[in-house]
């Protein structure tokens, strides 16, 4: 913990919040993006992030680890990440079906 308030905070979370703060505020007034807690969604996509690696550091030579972190799981995670904001997870039913 006070590793991330001393490293991490100054040197990586208040930077890339402040470069992705203007961007999804101009994406909701642009009506790209729906209106949502700027601040809240960048520390849960930021936080997913972290927690991927942490986790990948923490049991790929597991189980688990195989099972997850095999071919090109990066780029698979990036993709699925995408996806997710996107799209959500929610099944958009077409004309009221």
């Amino acid at each position: 913990g006070k590793y991330i308030k001393k490293i991490a905070v100054p040197n990586l979370i208040i930077p890339a919040h402040s470069l992705i703060n203007p961007i999804m505020k101009k994406a909701i007034k642009n009506g790209e993006m729906r209106d949502v807690n700027i601040l809240f969604t960048f520390l849960q996509i930021i936080g997913g992030i972290v927690f991927f690696n942490i986790i990948r550091m923490s049991i790929n030579d597991s189980i688990m680890g195989k099972l997850v972190f095999k071919g090109n799981f990066m780029e698979d995670f990036k993709k699925n990440m995408i996806n997710v904001l996107e799209k959500g997870l929610i099944v958009q039913k077409e004309n009221g079906k």
